[in-house]
Parts: C-alpha cells; structure tokens; sequence
C-alpha cells in the first residue's frame, strides 16, 4: 500500500538484534487454527492458496493472511495468488526476503500477522 510506504519512507531499517539466551520464543500451534481457504478457486493453487484465521498472543487477537508461494523467475519468492500484499509487505518492511515459510497441508506458506482492531 502506497501510504504504508510512504509512512515509513523516511526511517531505516533498524539493525536486527540477535536473540538472547533468556528470551522465550512465541511458538503458535497453526494446527489449532481453523484457516478458512479464500484463494480463487480458478487461479493458480486454487480456493487453499490463500488462507484466513486468527491466533492469540498473549491477550491479543491477531489476523492471520496465509499466502502459498513459490520461487518466481525474477523474484526470490511469489505468491501464488495476490502477490501484491507480499510484495506490500516486503516494502512496508524494509525487507528483500524471501521468507522463512511454514507448512500447511503439504503447501509452503508465508504468514502475515497482524492485531484485529480495537
């Protein structure tokens, strides 16, 4: 989205910090999501190649938009369909990818989080 970037077009990307031996990760059980398919069933990878669902971290409900995705010709990842919100993401983000990707039923996915309004 052009206003995303252009909100973030004056800051850098600030350096990534290493993890540090006391800090827990956040693992999500994606097999506890009820994902509803919202692919176009007549696009390539069909109605699972976009998923919608929600997960809670901590108290806080979150949207979760998965995007199947390949390696694209001049690109290092794609999604199959509505590449443009990765393609979004990547910008708003400061980021190149690709991205790291989990595994739902067999298809790679990239997974795209974000809080549910208040």
């Amino acid at each position: 989205d052009a206003a995303i970037t252009d909100a973030f077009s004056g800051y850098e990307q600030a350096p990534r910090s290493q993890p540090s031996a006391s800090r827990s990760d956040v693992h999500i059980d994606l097999s506890n999501v009820d994902f509803i398919e919202a692919g176009d069933p007549e696009e390539p990878g069909g109605a699972k190649a976009q998923l919608y669902g929600t997960v809670q971290i901590g108290q806080v409900p979150f949207h979760v938009m998965a995007l199947q995705v390949t390696s694209g010709d001049d690109e290092p990842q794609v999604a199959l369909q509505r590449d443009e919100d990765l393609a979004s993401a990547m910008e708003a983000l400061g980021d190149q990818g690709p991205y790291e990707t989990v595994e739902i039923d067999g298809r790679c996915y990239v997974l795209l989080i974000s809080p549910h309004a208040r």
